[in-house]
């Protein structure tokens, strides 16, 4: 065939088509890579959380022994100790809240690596911050998100078979030949005979077939268009809620931060009180339940910003697709 149009946009639609599936089967590991990895920075926050946990039964241990020695000295009384039950008992609590919640995110964990779970996991580094304005965020998604690739690649292939479906119009040229050889002579006296051939096929009628597949086909690839565009405005929202939610977390670790530090001083000035006499016990459970909750609220508000950073970096395509 020297001139046919139609069948080599045939092949290219369908080469670009395997290409979306493979970029769509990319688009579906990272997405399962960014789950894994929000497990792990989860298990890491509920690790942090019973460490603080752990601090605050430790530091109730120490002021039930401290009752006690007081009580047998006769200079304490029964509510000094129940006071640091009571503590004792909230921090256990919170370290079983974390210890079951661990548990269940192995858990799944164990389903989505299709395995059994595991006991521990290795620590991970903290999230890279994540700089850049909206729109520049938004481009970098744009040329880097697997799963928008696709789209373009099938969006492309549409327009192939469009391309396709209008080349049907135009003629067909093909150019044939042949020779043969006998081992005995013919009318014409000689052993060889060649043929050569030009054919040319203009496509009048096919029953509308083609006007047909060119309406489907546009509809199609208008199809395709609408959804890339809906998929760079979703990409766009996406990254604008993960920035806002990153910046509020950025100022509540800074928050939370200040108001640790000021527990601990607090905490220091009520114990050296406490030695001296100048403060009572119920102080002192004050001051160690202050220091308790806003050691708490750090280590939750670092795990939400950690998720935050991870959130964006997922949404600005900044992380890489994993090999199949």
């Amino acid at each position: 065939t020297l001139f046919a149009w139609s069948p080599i946009e045939y092949e290219r639609a369908a080469a670009l088509g395997v290409e979306a599936n493979q970029l769509g089967a990319g688009a579906i590991r990272r997405q399962l890579a960014f789950a894994v990895s929000q497990i792990f920075y989860n298990v890491q926050g509920l690790e942090r959380l019973k460490a603080a946990s752990e601090r605050a039964i430790e530091l109730a241990d120490q002021r039930k022994a401290d009752a006690e020695r007081k009580k047998a000295l006769g200079a304490s009384v029964e509510l000094d100790h129940l006071r640091a039950e009571i503590e004792r008992a909230r921090a256990e609590q919170n370290l079983a809240a974390a210890e079951e919640g661990q548990r269940q995110l192995l858990e799944t964990l164990g389903i989505l690596i299709d395995g059994a779970a595991p006991t521990r996991l290795a620590p991970v580094p903290a999230v890279e911050a994540v700089t850049g304005s909206l729109d520049e965020l938004v481009d970098g998604a744009v040329a880097q998100r697997p799963e928008l690739a696709a789209r373009r690649r099938a969006m492309a292939a549409s327009q192939a078979l469009v391309d396709e479906a209008e080349l049907r119009w135009l003629p067909i040229l093909t150019l044939s030949a042949n020779a043969r050889v006998s081992d005995t002579e013919g009318f014409t006296g000689e052993k060889w005979s060649w043929q050569l051939g030009l054919n040319l096929v203009v496509p009048l009628f096919d029953r509308g077939v083609r006007y047909s597949d060119l309406h489907e086909r546009r509809q199609d690839l208008e199809v395709q268009s609408a959804e890339v565009e809906r998929q760079v405005k979703a990409i766009r929202d996406e990254i604008r809620r993960a920035q806002v939610e990153l910046v509020a977390a950025e100022r509540q670790v800074t928050l939370a931060e200040r108001q640790t530090e000021l527990a601990r001083q607090s905490a220091k000035v009520v114990e050296h009180a406490l030695k001296a006499g100048a403060v009572t016990n119920l102080e002192t459970t004050e001051a160690d339940a202050n220091l308790r909750i806003a050691e708490e609220s750090q280590e939750s508000v670092r795990w939400r910003r950690d998720l935050a950073r991870l959130t964006l970096r997922h949404a600005a395509g900044l992380l890489p697709v994993p090999a199949p």
